[in-house]
This record gives structure tokens, sequence and C-alpha cells, in this order.
């Protein structure tokens, strides 16, 4: 028998179901944690979108926005409605050349996009792991990034506008120096003036990410632009349904160094010199991962010139091509070979 909450839900138009098939597949994501939600929705318009979340608001039921549902850490399961924009919400609208942006529904798929900029000379920085998976809803929820931080930031660093679903249904579109949410922001301000000697001692402007909690410390940087707080909160202040992205040129050239430790400790010690050579990219390989690639046919190639017992410290640039004798890495100190 039908409940009065999914009675409720169910009157807005859009396609939502309760049925246990649906509540199973929408319990888990890729983390370790199951927990079942009453149901899923599947908005076809913002429209559809604000009017389902407020009936769910007025039913008393909590709504988890979600995209492909790659998060590590239960982000897109809970025992409310799950509003999935990733099945109908995978649009690229528009594509602006000249002021280097695209606007994306946020059920796109990273991959998508970057198929669809290719061709055209243009990428989206942010390369996260999944992105075959990974929606740019999501991504921005998660202020996600990839390997190559050190030049392209984080997803937030690449936000010009944003269209939102509010708990209450409201449908805005945030955007630097933009005078809507005034209530809002006040609350924001009142709550960073109360708090501004600690963000500032335990939020360092130095830092290239910082993954945990709301980005109070970049709102503060840019206090006209409410997107540096909604990117990153995980779906917990507001829903995206599409935004407008930066994008950036493909680079020209590519380079990639292979530097090998005796231990990860030395690793890690050495990156802050690798870091004066500004890469693109660096990524720390262990041994594990590297035993079993070279598990493959390539077995034999690897073992000619990989030093025994060595853990790797693999950096690549997307800017230039670095000379062959990178003198900062093979100082004794580094602990490099």
């Amino acid at each position: 028998m039908i409940s009065a909450p999914e009675r409720k839900i169910k009157q807005t138009g859009c396609d939502v179901r309760f049925d246990n098939l649906t509540r199973q597949l929408y319990a888990t994501d890729a983390s370790i944690y199951q927990i079942e939600p009453i149901g899923a929705a599947f908005p076809r318009s913002a429209q559809q979108a604000s009017g389902v979340i407020r009936a769910a608001a007025d039913a008393g039921v909590s709504v988890v926005p979600r995209g492909a549902g790659t998060s590590l850490s239960g982000g897109a399961i809970g025992e409310g409605l799950i509003v999935d924009f990733s099945r109908h919400n995978r649009q690229i609208p528009d594509l602006n050349i000249e002021n280097r942006s695209v606007h994306v529904g946020a059920g796109v798929v990273l991959d998508q996009l970057n198929d669809f900029l290719r061709p055209r000379g243009f990428c989206f920085g942010p390369d996260v792991a999944t992105s075959a998976r990974a929606t740019l809803g999501g991504m921005i929820a998660n202020n996600s990034s990839g390997a190559h931080v050190p030049i392209y930031g984080t997803t937030a660093d690449h936000v010009l506008s944003l269209e939102i679903v509010m708990a209450d249904g409201r449908i805005e579109k945030i955007c630097p120096g933009h005078e809507t949410l005034r209530a809002e922001r006040e609350k924001i301000d009142n709550l960073i003036r109360a708090h501004i000697r600690e963000m500032s001692e335990r939020m360092p402007p130095g830092l290239m990410k910082r993954w945990p909690g709301y980005g109070l410390e970049r709102f503060l940087r840019a206090p006209n632009n409410l997107n540096e707080i909604l990117a990153g909160s995980e779906g917990t202040l507001a829903a995206i349904f599409s935004a407008e992205l930066k994008i950036s040129p493909l680079p020209r050239e590519k380079g990639l160094g292979l530097i090998f430790f005796a231990s990860v400790a030395e690793a890690m010690q050495a990156t802050v010199e690798l870091l004066d050579l500004k890469p693109a990219a660096i990524e720390h390989i262990d041994r594990p991962l590297f035993d079993q690639t070279c598990s493959f046919e390539q077995r034999a190639i690897c073992s000619n010139w990989i030093p025994n017992r060595a853990n790797r410290f693999c950096s690549s640039s997307s800017t230039k091509v670095w000379p062959s004798d990178c003198r900062p890495c093979k100082r004794e100190s580094s602990g490099c070979a």
C-alpha cells in the first residue's frame, strides 16, 4: 500500500519509483555502506526536480542528490528519496570558445565532456580516476580533483555559475556578484566573522585541496561567490541541476619523468623539491601496483630497467617537456636514483 509521502511525491509528475528493486539498486554506491531509501526520482527538467524536492520536504522526507554513485564514503546513499540527476540530465547545450566556457547538465559524464571538447582543442582540467562514470554534478558537489591538481586545481576552481534547486524547491542561478539568496549570504558572513581566527589558522591558503567540510576558506577569498560554498557541499545545501564551467586548452607538449626511491618516506620528502619544477602531476606508485602492471606482456621489459625493491614516484608535465638532467631530483639528499 502506498504511503502518504509516496503519494504526495508521485503527484509531482516526475518519474518516481518506490518498488523493491529500485530501492535495492539505490541502497549502495561505490562505498562499503548500504542504506535502503524509500525510493528514487529521475527528473527531466529543473522544474521537475523542484517539484519533487519541494514535495519531499513538505512530506518530511530527506533528499539525497545523486550522480553516478562513485562515492567511496557513502555520500550518494541515504534513507530518504534519492534524486538521480544522471539518467536524463546529460546534455551539453552550449559551448563558448571565445570565453572558454561550456554549459553542462549535472548528469554529463567527464569522459563525455572531454570527448566533446577534444576535437575543438580543449579539455576539462580536473581528471578524476572514475572519469568514465563520474558526472559533472557529482564532481562539483564533491569538489573533485585528480592527479593534475597542481596546474588545474579542483573542480571548484572551474565553476562559473550553477543552476541549483534549494530544499524548498526554489530554482536559483548562482554566479559571482549575484544578488539572490541575500539572507543566506548574511548567515554565512556572520558564521565566518565569528570564526575568522580559527579559519585562518586551520585553513592556510597554500593548500592545493582541503577536502573535508565546506569551502569557507574559498568563500573568504571570494565573498561575492556562493559557488565557493556550494562546491564540495555534497548536496547538503542544494541540488545541482546544471553548470557553466571553465575549459582549458589541450597541452601542446607532454613530458614524463620516472624517479626511484628506496622508501615511501624518501619519496614523500622529495615532493617539495619536485613541486619547484612546477609539474602538471605528481603520483606515487608503490611496489605492489607496479608488480601487477609488470605481470602483463611487458614484464620482461620492466624487469630490465626497474631497480629492485624500489618505490616509484612518477611525475609528469603537461605544459613543457623537462630536460633529461633534472638536477633538483638527483641530489643525494632526496634519496632517489
